[in-house]
């Protein structure tokens, strides 16, 4: 008797431990993905629909950048719906729930969605907003590449011709 009131107080045990692990696993990969893709595509949209109202001419479709999701918080308050912050060295935090915040840092190429412990949902983007950034045009007029629906694909023209000039003085060596 004694050994099976034992077994069963194993099982009982080993059941707890397992559904305590099932409980704290994270999403799978493909949620994980959806749950980036869903981000991005909200924000895209966000920045087209701004640039459109705004007449913004050189507004830049985000990309997803994983690797904003291991960077270590700086911020010394949450972003609200006014104003960035600060996340990490070149890296700026907004409200997630916030319409126009990445759309007023119309050179921001580089977007990720975390979840951080202090301030919860934020999205992080790799350009202090600046209103200075965005040109008045058609959407799409001012882009140095390949256009989507009135966002700017690839490189800045600032980067572009940051090359350009960087060449011409070893062409008169």
């Amino acid at each position: 008797m004694k050994y099976a009131l034992l077994g069963a107080l194993i099982l009982l045990c080993s059941n707890a431990i397992l559904a305590t692990e099932d409980s704290e696993k994270k999403p799978d990969d493909s949620e994980k993905e959806k749950e980036r893709k869903f981000c991005l595509d909200s924000q895209n949209t966000l920045r087209r629909n701004y640039a459109e109202l705004k007449q913004i001419s050189n507004m830049r479709k985000l990309e997803y950048d994983k690797s904003m999701e291991d960077l270590k918080s700086e911020m010394e308050k949450c972003p609200d719906d006014f104003e960035t912050t600060k996340y990490s060295d070149g890296v700026w935090a907004t409200k997630e729930t916030s319409d126009t915040q990445t759309a007023e840092s119309a050179l921001a190429s580089k977007y990720a969605c975390v979840i951080d412990k202090k301030c919860g949902r934020i999205g992080l983007i790799n350009k202090q907003p600046n209103w200075n950034d965005g040109k008045k045009g058609k959407p799409g007029s001012d882009c140095s590449g390949e256009v989507d629906d009135g966002l700017c694909v690839g490189s800045s023209p600032a980067f572009s011709l940051f090359i350009v000039f960087s060449f011409i003085p070893i062409l008169y060596l």
